[in-house]
């Protein structure tokens, strides 16, 4: 089996910081439990979805009102508010520190 990572990025208000470091077992099983990129919530994680949601939320500063889901929800998406997105990456972030 191969070496698992975790990568962590910080977005402050000066810039982005980037974070790898390589996990035991136990840790791997405790990241994938409580971190997951299945930001639209549809038990799926897929590039053209919850990649462009993160992309979206990330590039329009976790502003609500700014972040577009236009073709970007997964079929049997649970979370379809532009709120509902955001708070969840937020989560994902809040998660690491």
């Amino acid at each position: 089996m191969g070496r698992r990572i975790r990568v962590v990025v910080v977005f402050t208000d000066a810039s982005p910081s980037i974070y790898v470091e390589t996990l035991t077992s136990a840790a791997t099983a405790a990241v994938a439990a409580a971190l997951t990129l299945d930001v639209d919530g549809n038990d799926e994680v897929e590039a053209l979805t919850d990649g462009l949601l993160m992309l979206r939320v990330l590039l329009r500063n976790f502003e609500p009102t700014q972040v577009s889901l236009t073709n970007a929800l997964g079929t049997s998406a649970s979370r379809t508010t532009a709120t509902d997105i955001v708070d969840y990456v937020r989560t994902l972030s809040s998660e690491s520190e």
